[in-house]
């Protein structure tokens, strides 16, 4: 946060490996795949639809997240077992 009073909150948006971790905890928590506007639901403050796509192929690439062929994305864990 970078500054707060009673009528407005100003925040910077997190950097990539900031909105990794918080995608991954999303989806962990959801227990199931979501598509891109269903995370961007829960992101829409700070990060756009645009942002979290680059930032799902990047974890898709590491074998974090599985993109499934319907378009929605699961986490899978480190060791490519669902935690």
């Amino acid at each position: 946060m970078l500054y707060e009073d009673n009528d407005i909150v100003v925040m910077l948006a997190p950097h990539e490996n900031e909105l990794e971790k918080i995608i991954m905890e999303i989806l962990k928590r959801e227990k199931k795949p979501l598509t891109v506007k269903e995370i961007h639901r829960y992101l829409e403050a700070i990060a756009s639809e645009e942002k979290i796509r680059r930032t799902l192929y990047r974890l898709s690439s590491k074998n974090v997240v599985r993109h499934h062929k319907d378009g929605r994305y699961e986490f899978v864990g480190f060791n490519g077992e669902k935690k």
